[in-house]
C-alpha cells in the first residue's frame, strides 16, 4: 500500500495516511465541525458524510479504503444548498435548523449545523 492515499474532501484534493480514520482527517485536518464523534463505532450516525453520493459513517472508515473517493460534508455545500435545506428543515419544524437571525420568507433565517447535516445524509 502507498504511504499516502489521495481523496477529495469538499472538492479539495488531499493526500493522507491510509491508516488514519476519516473522522480524524475531517475534524483535525479539514476542520469540519459538522462531523461529530458520538460513539466511535458507527452506531449513532453523528459522523455521517457522503462518499461518492452515499451516506457513510466516518468514524469507522480508514482512509486507505477511500482512495480516489469524493467525500462531502455540510461544509462542502454551496451557500444556496445550505439555505434551501435549512429553509426546508425549518418549515418542517426541525429543531436542528434553529438559529436566531433575520426574517426571510416569513420565517427566521436558518443555519445548517451538524444535526441538520446528519438528518439530511440519513434521508434516502
Amino acid at each position: 500500500m502507498n504511504s499516502f492515499c489521495k481523496v477529495w474532501i469538499n472538492g479539495k484534493e488531499m493526500e493522507v495516511d491510509p491508516e488514519r480514520k476519516l473522522l480524524d482527517v475531517l475534524r483535525n485536518d479539514c476542520k469540519c465541525k459538522s462531523v461529530k464523534d458520538g460513539c466511535s463505532e458507527g452506531a449513532c450516525g453523528t459522523c455521517t458524510v457522503l462518499i461518492d453520493g452515499k451516506a457513510v459513517k466516518a468514524c469507522v472508515q480508514k482512509m486507505g479504503r477511500l482512495e480516489g473517493k469524493r467525500i462531502l460534508t455540510v461544509e462542502g455545500f454551496s451557500q444556496r444548498e445550505k439555505e434551501v435545506y435549512a429553509y426546508a428543515f425549518g418549515q418542517a419544524g426541525a429543531v436542528q435548523a434553529e438559529k436566531v437571525g433575520e426574517e426571510r420568507h416569513g420565517v427566521a433565517a436558518r443555519g445548517v449545523d451538524a444535526g441538520l447535516g446528519q438528518g439530511l445524509f440519513r434521508l434516502e
